[in-house]
């Protein structure tokens, strides 16, 4: 059984994916990006669950680790990519625009941390 914290956390990692997936469907993001956005989300999220539920990420054996990786490399590329084509806000100093985009960044990465660490543990346990 997962741990209430786990189950929270899930929700909302995976709230935030939905609700990117739908601002880029507006945006007119191309519905096959939006498909492994999804796809790669769901992997790390079932990889950080499978750390304290292992029969979740026992089935992918040998193939978790290599898919794990794949997944992480996809989501910090198209992070990069969408970042880059973000336009300044004109309300913002440049220097406060650019404070405002690596803060950002941190709560991102701060927020994924866990999922990406205890994702690779129970995927190389799996390997």
């Amino acid at each position: 059984m997962l741990p209430v914290w786990v189950v929270l956390y899930l929700v909302a990692f995976f709230s935030l994916e939905f609700w990117d997936s739908l601002e880029g469907r507006r945006k007119g993001r191309a519905i096959g990006v939006i498909v492994a956005d999804i796809a790669s989300t769901i992997l790390i999220g079932l990889a950080f669950a499978g750390f304290y539920y292992p029969p979740l990420i026992d089935p992918l054996g040998r193939s978790a680790l290599p898919l794990f990786v794949l997944a992480l490399g996809y989501l910090g590329i198209r992070t990069s990519i969408q970042l880059l084509r973000t336009p300044p806000d004109p309300e913002l100093s440049p220097q406060a625009d650019a404070m405002a985009g690596h803060v950002g960044v941190l709560v991102a990465v701060v927020f994924m941390a866990p999922a990406v660490a205890f994702g690779a543990l129970a995927t190389v346990r799996a390997w």
